[in-house]
């Protein structure tokens, strides 16, 4: 099990990237945890930029952590420009729309791991911007995103999540893990995190 002392030394470098990110569904005896985890690798760390993807639950809840200690090292990726703007007030963005996803083909063939939303990347490949099927293609672009990086973003190098164990279906939080595994970039869930707060 990777200790903290550990990730510090690994991942606290010019540069780096950790991605935080969830389940929008975070029990109420959890919540503090992920906002105090914020704000532990905010004040331990000099160099990490702390990117999420602005949803509600555990991305919003490790975020607002971080940004009460250092809102510069804070940056979102949104699904679409207008995301949810009252939630990142002061904190840095990128929005998927800025990305050359026809070029990016390491995004795209991750993103379309998730079967659910294969035709909706497909349309949203052709230019297609509305409509359901196509809104769903921009979450898990984003989601993917966050890990794979593209030409203007830099990869995560490492990433934490909280999941919700209860879940019937792995939603988005569930295809992000399996690109990290897919990527090989390193990442830990709760049953390890926990221990760091101790």
């Amino acid at each position: 099990m990777l200790d903290l002392d550990t990730f510090f030394e690994k991942y606290d470098t010019a540069g780096g990237v950790v991605l935080l990110a969830g389940s929008r569904n975070v029990s109420p005896a959890d919540e503090q945890k992920l906002i105090d985890l914020g704000r532990l690798l905010a004040k331990r760390s000099k160099h990490i930029v702390f990117r999420s993807g602005n949803a509600e639950g555990a991305d919003s809840l490790f975020i607002s952590g971080v940004g009460a200690i250092d809102p510069s090292r804070v940056e979102i990726i949104l699904p679409y420009p207008n995301h949810r703007p009252e939630n990142r007030v002061g904190y840095g963005s990128f929005s998927l729309d800025r990305v050359d996803v026809v070029n990016e083909p390491t995004l795209v063939d991750q993103a379309k791991t998730h079967k659910g939303t294969q035709h909706g990347i497909d349309k949203y490949l052709k230019g297609e911007t509305t409509g359901k099927i196509v809104a769903n293609a921009k979450y898990i672009l984003r989601s993917t995103l966050m890990v794979t990086g593209s030409e203007e973003v830099k990869p995560a190098r490492f990433a934490i999540f909280y999941v919700d164990r209860k879940a019937t279906k792995p939603g988005g939080t569930g295809h992000t893990i399996k690109v990290c595994e897919q990527m090989k970039v390193e990442h830990v869930e709760q049953e390890t995190w926990f221990s760091w707060l101790d």
